[in-house]
């Protein structure tokens, strides 16, 4: 009897769990809880497959799968081949690092790469910006909090008086122009979720989102899962979405979770893949995006 108890006790609560984990929009603890719901749902299906009396036990088991499926498709990559007019290199440093040698190389070996998009960057890391000051020209920051500022590398030209920095160096913002029409590219480190000021800031920050001209690419340590409202409020005010292909890319012992992304115009193909931490406890992201543009 107690073991039946126990169990009903824990599904129900998970059920709680993960229904709470739907509502971001509205409470801030929300989105919180979105970070752990892959794994309430591998422990609710967990749990529904063991011997028990619930009669939508099947049902319920099936149902999370499903979930589970929907949620693993941001980490599936397209199908077609991506010839990219876009390519960038999505990086968090980590303040604490100490070699970024391997970073700049692998960088370098990235042929034709158009963008890198940093946070985390701090004085001591200036020799990173350097290394890749031939092959990068352009670069941008602005500084961010104790573990340091984002920034933006840029293989083109970036039009006159087009860096802002919002949110006090949380967000780098630059327009590009490729050949093809001027990108505006937008480098951003939000900060950890609730108990922590993640919502204040983003509330801060969309409204800027809204204003930039189009397209728009951003490269960023979200902080925040991609079946979240953050980074679902990021792709409805800068008109992008995020591209498929990565997940996991923040590993804390055998935990994983896909905080780190790259939003492509939403009218644009793309795909992205993890690149090796070298140092970091964040991976990089390679991203390719297509668009209907020619020079």
């Amino acid at each position: 009897m107690f073991k039946r108890k126990f169990h009903r006790f824990c599904v129900f609560s998970l059920l709680a769990l993960l229904l709470l984990s739907l509502t971001g929009r509205f409470l801030t603890i929300g989105d919180s809880f979105a970070v752990f719901r892959i794994s309430f749902l591998w422990t609710l299906a967990f749990l529904l497959v063991l011997p028990n009396t619930l009669k939508w036990r099947w049902a319920g088991f099936f149902a999370a799968l499903v979930l589970l499926g929907i949620h693993h498709r941001h980490g599936i990559k397209p199908f077609a081949k991506i010839k990219p007019t876009y390519s960038v290199y999505q990086k968090n440093l980590f303040f604490r690092i100490k070699d970024v040698s391997p970073v700049a190389d692998d960088i370098k070996s990235i042929k034709g790469l158009d963008f890198v998009t940093l946070q985390e960057i701090t004085d001591k890391k200036s020799g990173l910006m350097e290394a890749l000051k031939s092959e990068f020209p352009y670069q941008y920051i602005c500084p961010f909090a104790a573990v340091g500022g984002t920034a933006i590398l840029s293989r083109w030209p970036v039009i006159k008086n087009s860096h802002k920095c919002y949110d006090s160096g949380g967000m780098t913002v630059v327009r590009i122009d490729k050949g093809f029409g001027p990108v505006t590219v937008i480098s951003t480190h939000l900060h950890w979720p609730f108990p922590f000021s993640q919502r204040e800031q983003i509330d801060r920050l969309l409204p800027h989102l809204t204003k930039l001209d189009k397209p728009v690419i951003i490269g960023g340590d979200f902080n925040m899962v991609p079946w979240s409202y953050t980074v679902r409020g990021f792709e409805r005010a800068s008109d992008t979405r995020r591209l498929p292909g990565t997940l996991n890319t923040l590993h804390k012992g055998i935990f994983g979770t896909p905080i780190d992304h790259v939003l492509g115009p939403r009218n644009c193909a793309g795909t992205t893949e993890r690149r090796p931490k070298f140092g970091s406890d964040h991976h990089g992201i390679y991203a390719r995006i297509a668009c209907d543009q020619k020079p």
